[in-house]
Order: C-alpha cells, then sequence, then structure tokens
C-alpha cells in the first residue's frame, strides 16, 4: 500500500549529511518484517516532461538503508549526495521482500535548500601533519 503525500519536511540543506526514517507497513496495519527485504529509495526530478532519477540508495549496502527495527528502515543520506543540487524533488521507497511482493511504499516531495555556507568541495579529505 502506497503512502502518498509523505513530503520530507524537515530542514534539509545541499551538501547535508541526513538520515531520513521511514515506517513501513502490511496492509492490514501491522509493522512489516523488512530483515529479509531489498528497499530502494530515490531522489527524482521530475519538470513534467522529463523525470529522472538523480541519485538512489539501496539496503544491500547498509550504508545508504539500514533496517533499524520491525518496519523501520533509515536513508543514509551523505553531503556528496546533494552538493550539486537544491530545489524541489520528487522521492519514492520501494520495498520487495522475501516473497517477491514489491510496490512503492512512499512517496513525497523534499525540498532541498541552497546552502551558501558549505565547503568547496564534493568530498572530504584526511589530513596529515608532518613532523
Amino acid at each position: 500500500m502506497t503512502l502518498e503525500r509523505q513530503d520530507i519536511d524537515q530542514d534539509f540543506y545541499q551538501a547535508d549529511l541526513k538520515n531520513i526514517q521511514f515506517t513501513v507497513y502490511n496492509q492490514n496495519g501491522t509493522l512489516k518484517d523488512l530483515a529479509l527485504s531489498e528497499i530502494t529509495w530515490a531522489l527524482i526530478f521530475d519538470d513534467g516532461k522529463n523525470p529522472r532519477t538523480l541519485f538512489q540508495k539501496s539496503s544491500l549496502d547498509i550504508y545508504q538503508i539500514e533496517v533499524a527495527g520491525l518496519g523501520i528502515c533509515v536513508v543514509h543520506i551523505l553531503p556528496g549526495d546533494t552538493f550539486n543540487i537544491y530545489g524541489t524533488f520528487r522521492h519514492q521507497l520501494h520495498v520487495q521482500d522475501e516473497n517477491g511482493y514489491a510496490g512503492i511504499v512512499s512517496s513525497g516531495k523534499v525540498q532541498i535548500f541552497r546552502s551558501f555556507a558549505r565547503r568547496p568541495r564534493s568530498t572530504s579529505q584526511d589530513a596529515y601533519l608532518s613532523a
């Protein structure tokens, strides 16, 4: 069952580190066991003409999407993911369970605000002191 208009309304600036938590339910309203599910989250630019995925995250990598308990998953957004993007976008959370049942379980809008106080590069580099 898809939950539409699940807008992410927390403050979100480009190049922020974000952890977005989702709660997923079965059709009967109980929490869904996500332990053996494959979960994908996508950020989509949709101008009404040429929608395209800007980036996506997968539970196949626990550093991208983490199953954090019964019915709970957390999408980890890294600074480099949104370093060069800002504006209003759509997002979708897709779940395929161990029985092969699949579908979009959450969809909505997310506003990424432009950041003027960010680092001038998209990745951090280790710094070393010389002796």
